[in-house]
């Protein structure tokens, strides 16, 4: 895989948008630090996009099923459609202050408020797949 220049996305936390984010996301690794609402508890979140890193933690069932629901536009940008009926769910908007993601610890997916982000830090893909994966 080609080495990819994020440099013009490592901007401070105040000026990332959901598109800056997402385009980490879809390359790397990221730890993205926030304030849960509704507790204000502080989280820290080992999030992903990265279409290899996705191939080998999301169960194939669970691909067809977020490609129905409120990920679908994630997917769309990281797995290809697969072959097969979808799953038959109401398809839900993702809020523009949302971010969706793979949470790496959790092993679920789970979404972050730009709002309430207050550091990140990226990891390359590379600290996270195995070789040969």
């Amino acid at each position: 895989m080609e080495a990819i220049d994020l440099s013009p996305h490592m901007k401070p936390v105040e000026q990332m948008t959901k598109e800056d984010y997402q385009a980490l996301l879809q390359n790397r690794m990221v730890m993205v630090t926030f304030i849960k609402k509704g507790t204000n508890e502080v989280r820290v979140m080992q999030a992903t996009l990265h279409p290899e890193v996705l191939k080998l933690v999301i169960p194939p069932n669970e691909v067809r099923v977020m490609q129905a629901t409120l990920h679908l536009e994630v997917l769309k940008l990281v797995i290809p459609p697969s072959d097969g009926p979808a799953v038959d769910k109401p398809k839900r908007a993702v809020p523009a202050d949302q971010v969706p993601c793979w949470d790496l610890s959790a092993g679920a997916w789970r979404s972050f408020n730009l709002n309430t982000v207050t550091a990140y830090e990226t990891i390359p893909v590379s600290q996270v797949i195995p070789r040969g994966a």
